[in-house]
């Protein structure tokens, strides 16, 4: 490692590449000659190379992120790290740090994440996510990624290559009880983390690898595409308070009947059933309405805040109308927090919670909510 010894050093000030201008910009000229003038001065991350148009009221914000290179003698860094496998003498990795600062600065959002085994097996894992993000016409894109994480005995996972005087013999050989009981402790985490990683380094066309004197000069520049609305238009003005009390649905869509929200994987999945052949049926009386009083798990009626957006401030300030069912979302997830594993609550309020708002919420919604958790607790709790 002593190739590296320089990573070590505090990383220079990126001098030229952050004196450009930094304003939003509006014109496809624009941003065609931003992005030509970033490249000389900037590592750009921009899987389009030729961009036509620009969503309307919209404009593209150029943000840079500092990644520190810096590695330890063992290759190991804050934000980088080093692996002889496929890095050369003075290249390093983005590692976790440095692509989730990517992905905050891109504006990507994790839209699902899901389980794809049946969570039997305590050394298996096989997680999906969806990350997406708005493209430069206002459309959504989205990626589909997932991880395996085979920790039993003997999987090719939990073994390493065998050293004898620091050169590799070809054989390989079982890692130390305490890593492999590290990384089984954690593995819904692990596999999750991985599939995000794999998920951005394809939507960002993000490098396995740059050179650390790279990182150390240069910024890496991300685009963003982001409003621009008149506060002082009546119209625009409402559309930036929507904007910002319901950004969740406006990401993800209109809710489904139930207050469900689909995402795009969901409703793409979905197939169309062909009803021409069905006869009518006879008119009949509209059932009563539901009651409105929210159905509580079978414990203590008190309602604790959880991993959904209801802390003791929205609590306080709901709406009296919808105040128990508010209540009554939060003590489910409280009842689910005593029987799930809690990655697979921290997964549940993630499937679930994004995009909804208790504030604004109707009656109808809150009610779909609780029969959705109600509904998943059971399915994953057996």
């Amino acid at each position: 490692m002593e190739a590296h010894a320089k990573d070590k050093l505090a990383p220079a000030p990126r001098r030229s590449a952050l004196a450009l201008s930094s304003k939003p910009i509006q014109s496809i000229d624009g941003l065609v000659a931003a992005l030509a003038e970033w490249r000389e001065k900037a590592i750009v991350l921009s899987p389009v190379v030729l961009v036509d148009h620009i969503a309307p009221m919209h404009q593209v914000s150029m943000r840079a992120v500092v990644i520190d290179p810096t590695v330890d003698e063992k290759g190991n860094g804050p934000e980088c790290y080093f692996d002889g496998r496929f890095c050369k003498p003075g290249e390093v990795a983005p590692g976790k740090n440095a692509l989730m600062k990517i992905m905050a600065a891109a504006g990507i959002n994790k839209a699902e994440r899901r389980d794809l085994d049946d969570r039997k097996d305590p050394y298996y894992a096989h997680v999906e996510v969806i990350l997406v993000r708005r493209d430069f016409d206002g459309s959504w894109l989205q990626i589909i990624a997932s991880k395996e994480m085979d920790l039993r005995p003997g999987s090719p996972e939990t073994m390493k290559p065998e050293y004898i005087d620091n050169k590799k013999t070809g054989r390989m050989v079982a890692m130390e009880d305490t890593a492999i009981a590290d990384k089984r402790r954690h593995i819904r985490s692990h596999a999750e983390t991985k599939a995000t990683e794999r998920a951005l380094r394809e939507m960002m066309s993000i490098a396995q690898k740059y050179s650390a004197d790279a990182l150390r000069r240069l910024p890496i520049v991300v685009t963003k595409l982001v409003q621009a609305l008149d506060p002082n238009d009546p119209e625009q003005k409402a559309a930036l308070i929507d904007d910002a009390l319901a950004s969740g649905a406006k990401l993800y869509g209109p809710r489904a009947a139930g207050g469900v929200i689909r995402t795009l994987k969901a409703v793409n999945d979905e197939q169309a059933i062909d009803v021409s052949y069905m006869a009518e049926a006879p008119q009949e009386p509209a059932a009563p309405p539901a009651p409105t009083e929210p159905e509580l798990p079978p414990e203590e009626p008190a309602a604790p805040p959880c991993g959904l957006p209801i802390t003791r401030e929205v609590l306080e300030v709901v709406d009296e109308s919808r105040a128990g069912h508010v209540q009554a979302i939060a003590k489910w997830v409280e009842h689910a927090a005593k029987r799930m594993p809690p990655d697979a609550v921290d997964a549940l309020c993630l499937k679930l919670g994004v995009g909804f708002d208790p504030l604004t919420a109707s009656i109808p919604e809150l009610q779909g909510l609780i029969g959705a958790l109600k509904a998943e607790i059971a399915r994953v709790t057996g």
